[in-house]
Protein backbone atom coordinates (compact mmCIF):
# COMPACT_ATOMS: atom_id res chain seq x y z
CA UNK A 1 0.00 0.00 0.00
CA UNK A 2 1.95 3.01 -1.22
CA UNK A 3 5.32 2.87 0.52
CA UNK A 4 4.26 0.04 2.84
CA UNK A 5 4.40 -3.74 2.62
CA UNK A 6 2.32 -6.02 4.85
CA UNK A 7 3.53 -9.52 5.77
CA UNK A 8 1.64 -12.03 7.88
CA UNK A 9 3.31 -15.04 9.48
CA UNK A 10 1.86 -17.77 11.65
CA UNK A 11 2.22 -15.66 14.77
CA UNK A 12 2.89 -12.06 13.71
CA UNK A 13 1.85 -9.25 11.40
CA UNK A 14 4.54 -6.94 10.01
CA UNK A 15 4.42 -3.53 8.37
CA UNK A 16 7.60 -3.07 6.33
CA UNK A 17 8.99 0.01 4.62
CA UNK A 18 8.96 -0.63 0.87
CA UNK A 19 12.16 1.33 0.19
CA UNK A 20 14.49 -0.77 2.35
CA UNK A 21 12.40 -3.63 3.84
CA UNK A 22 12.95 -2.47 7.40
CA UNK A 23 10.24 -3.12 9.97
CA UNK A 24 8.05 -0.13 10.76
CA UNK A 25 5.69 -2.08 13.06
CA UNK A 26 5.25 -5.68 14.20
CA UNK A 27 2.44 -7.09 16.32
CA UNK A 28 1.42 -10.58 17.43
CA UNK A 29 -1.40 -12.09 15.40
CA UNK A 30 -4.26 -14.15 16.78
CA UNK A 31 -3.59 -16.97 14.33
CA UNK A 32 -2.18 -17.87 10.93
CA UNK A 33 -3.36 -16.39 7.65
CA UNK A 34 -3.03 -18.05 4.25
CA UNK A 35 -4.53 -15.31 2.06
CA UNK A 36 -3.45 -11.72 1.44
CA UNK A 37 -5.25 -9.01 3.40
CA UNK A 38 -7.79 -6.64 1.90
CA UNK A 39 -7.19 -2.93 2.39
CA UNK A 40 -9.73 -0.11 2.35
CA UNK A 41 -8.28 3.29 3.19
CA UNK A 42 -6.61 2.90 6.56
CA UNK A 43 -8.26 -0.44 7.40
CA UNK A 44 -6.42 -3.73 6.85
CA UNK A 45 -8.62 -6.86 7.07
CA UNK A 46 -7.31 -10.41 7.52
CA UNK A 47 -9.04 -13.78 7.74
CA UNK A 48 -7.76 -17.05 9.15
CA UNK A 49 -8.31 -20.77 8.65
CA UNK A 50 -8.76 -20.77 12.43
CA UNK A 51 -12.17 -19.17 11.81
CA UNK A 52 -11.90 -15.44 12.42
CA UNK A 53 -11.81 -12.08 10.69
CA UNK A 54 -9.83 -9.17 12.12
CA UNK A 55 -9.33 -5.51 11.23
CA UNK A 56 -6.18 -3.51 11.89
CA UNK A 57 -5.13 0.09 11.46
CA UNK A 58 -3.08 0.02 8.23
CA UNK A 59 -0.69 2.68 9.57
CA UNK A 60 0.09 1.27 13.02
CA UNK A 61 -1.17 -2.36 12.95
CA UNK A 62 -3.24 -1.64 16.04
CA UNK A 63 -6.10 -4.14 16.16
CA UNK A 64 -9.45 -2.41 15.64
CA UNK A 65 -11.65 -5.47 16.10
CA UNK A 66 -11.68 -9.27 15.93
CA UNK A 67 -14.68 -11.51 15.21
CA UNK A 68 -15.05 -15.32 15.22
CA UNK A 69 -17.06 -16.84 12.37
CA UNK A 70 -17.43 -20.38 13.65
CA UNK A 71 -15.57 -22.26 10.93
CA UNK A 72 -12.42 -22.22 8.80
CA UNK A 73 -11.89 -19.61 6.09
CA UNK A 74 -9.67 -20.83 3.26
CA UNK A 75 -10.47 -18.05 0.79
CA UNK A 76 -9.63 -14.41 1.20
CA UNK A 77 -11.65 -11.36 2.09
CA UNK A 78 -13.25 -8.92 -0.38
CA UNK A 79 -14.29 -5.38 0.53
CA UNK A 80 -17.16 -3.40 -1.03
CA UNK A 81 -19.78 -0.98 0.26
CA UNK A 82 -17.97 -0.51 3.63
CA UNK A 83 -18.34 -4.26 4.21
CA UNK A 84 -15.96 -7.23 4.33
CA UNK A 85 -17.27 -10.36 2.55
CA UNK A 86 -15.98 -13.84 3.45
CA UNK A 87 -17.07 -17.43 2.88
CA UNK A 88 -16.43 -20.29 5.31
CA UNK A 89 -15.71 -23.91 4.46
CA UNK A 90 -19.05 -24.96 5.97
CA UNK A 91 -20.98 -22.70 3.56
CA UNK A 92 -21.65 -19.45 5.37
CA UNK A 93 -21.43 -16.11 3.57
CA UNK A 94 -20.48 -13.43 6.08
CA UNK A 95 -20.97 -9.68 5.67
CA UNK A 96 -19.00 -7.77 8.30
CA UNK A 97 -19.15 -3.93 8.47
CA UNK A 98 -15.68 -2.38 8.42
CA UNK A 99 -16.71 -0.08 11.27
CA UNK A 100 -17.01 -3.11 13.55
CA UNK A 101 -18.49 -6.58 13.79
CA UNK A 102 -21.59 -5.61 15.77
CA UNK A 103 -23.62 -5.62 12.56
CA UNK A 104 -22.06 -8.82 11.16
CA UNK A 105 -24.51 -11.10 9.35
CA UNK A 106 -23.99 -14.75 8.38
CA UNK A 107 -26.07 -16.37 5.69
CA UNK A 108 -25.99 -20.17 5.44
CA UNK A 109 -25.78 -21.33 1.82
CA UNK A 110 -25.33 -24.98 2.83
CA UNK A 111 -22.48 -25.54 0.34
CA UNK A 112 -18.77 -25.92 1.12
CA UNK A 113 -16.73 -22.93 -0.06
CA UNK A 114 -13.02 -22.17 0.02
CA UNK A 115 -12.74 -19.17 -2.26
CA UNK A 116 -12.93 -15.40 -1.96
CA UNK A 117 -16.39 -13.92 -2.67
CA UNK A 118 -16.81 -11.47 -5.56
CA UNK A 119 -19.07 -8.53 -4.63
CA UNK A 120 -20.95 -7.18 -7.66
CA UNK A 121 -23.45 -4.39 -8.18
CA UNK A 122 -26.47 -6.03 -6.54
CA UNK A 123 -25.03 -8.93 -4.57
CA UNK A 124 -22.19 -11.44 -4.39
CA UNK A 125 -20.84 -14.16 -6.70
CA UNK A 126 -19.45 -17.27 -5.01
CA UNK A 127 -17.98 -20.60 -6.04
CA UNK A 128 -18.33 -23.89 -4.18
CA UNK A 129 -16.14 -26.92 -3.69
CA UNK A 130 -18.74 -28.86 -5.71
CA UNK A 131 -18.34 -26.57 -8.75
CA UNK A 132 -21.44 -24.42 -8.36
CA UNK A 133 -21.24 -20.71 -9.18
CA UNK A 134 -23.83 -18.85 -7.10
CA UNK A 135 -25.25 -15.35 -7.27
CA UNK A 136 -26.71 -14.15 -3.97
CA UNK A 137 -28.68 -10.93 -4.37
CA UNK A 138 -28.32 -8.38 -1.57
CA UNK A 139 -31.09 -8.99 0.96
CA UNK A 140 -31.92 -12.44 -0.44
CA UNK A 141 -32.10 -15.51 1.79
CA UNK A 142 -31.07 -17.95 -0.95
CA UNK A 143 -29.05 -17.88 -4.18
CA UNK A 144 -30.90 -16.11 -7.00
CA UNK A 145 -29.27 -18.28 -9.65
CA UNK A 146 -26.53 -20.87 -10.00
CA UNK A 147 -24.52 -22.57 -12.69
CA UNK A 148 -22.37 -25.72 -12.49
CA UNK A 149 -18.83 -26.25 -13.80
CA UNK A 150 -16.19 -28.80 -12.73
CA UNK A 151 -15.20 -28.26 -9.10
CA UNK A 152 -13.64 -27.46 -6.86
CA UNK A 153 -13.76 -23.70 -7.41
CA UNK A 154 -10.92 -21.96 -5.61
CA UNK A 155 -10.47 -18.72 -7.54
CA UNK A 156 -13.06 -15.94 -7.41
CA UNK A 157 -15.25 -15.31 -10.45
CA UNK A 158 -14.34 -12.21 -12.44
CA UNK A 159 -16.96 -9.99 -14.07
CA UNK A 160 -15.96 -7.79 -17.00
CA UNK A 161 -18.39 -5.90 -19.26
CA UNK A 162 -21.27 -8.14 -18.29
CA UNK A 163 -19.38 -11.41 -18.75
CA UNK A 164 -18.63 -13.79 -15.87
CA UNK A 165 -15.31 -15.66 -16.09
CA UNK A 166 -14.72 -18.74 -13.94
CA UNK A 167 -11.60 -20.93 -13.71
CA UNK A 168 -12.80 -24.43 -12.82
CA UNK A 169 -11.21 -27.32 -10.95
CA UNK A 170 -9.88 -28.92 -14.17
CA UNK A 171 -8.21 -25.74 -15.42
CA UNK A 172 -10.88 -24.72 -17.92
CA UNK A 173 -11.96 -21.10 -18.18
CA UNK A 174 -15.72 -20.66 -18.60
CA UNK A 175 -17.37 -17.43 -19.73
CA UNK A 176 -21.02 -16.49 -20.02
CA UNK A 177 -23.20 -13.39 -20.05
CA UNK A 178 -24.20 -12.49 -16.53
CA UNK A 179 -27.80 -11.73 -15.76
CA UNK A 180 -28.27 -7.93 -15.49
CA UNK A 181 -28.28 -7.98 -11.67
CA UNK A 182 -24.84 -9.63 -11.49
CA UNK A 183 -23.00 -7.41 -13.94
CA UNK A 184 -20.20 -5.07 -13.15
CA UNK A 185 -18.12 -4.45 -10.10
CA UNK A 186 -19.54 -3.68 -6.70
CA UNK A 187 -21.29 -0.34 -6.39
CA UNK A 188 -18.92 2.17 -4.76
CA UNK A 189 -19.69 3.31 -1.23
CA UNK A 190 -22.71 5.57 -1.21
CA UNK A 191 -23.91 4.23 -4.58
Amino acid sequence: LGSRVFVASEDSLFLLRADDGSTAHAVPSRGPTIQPPAIDGDVLVLVSPEGFIAAYDANTLEERWWHPVGNAIFGGVAIARDTAFIATIDGDLWRVPLAGPDGAVAQSLDRAMRMTPTPVANGVLLGTVGGEVLFVRSGSTAPTWSRFVDGPLEFPPIVDNGTVFVYDGRGTIHAWQAPPDARGPAVPDGG
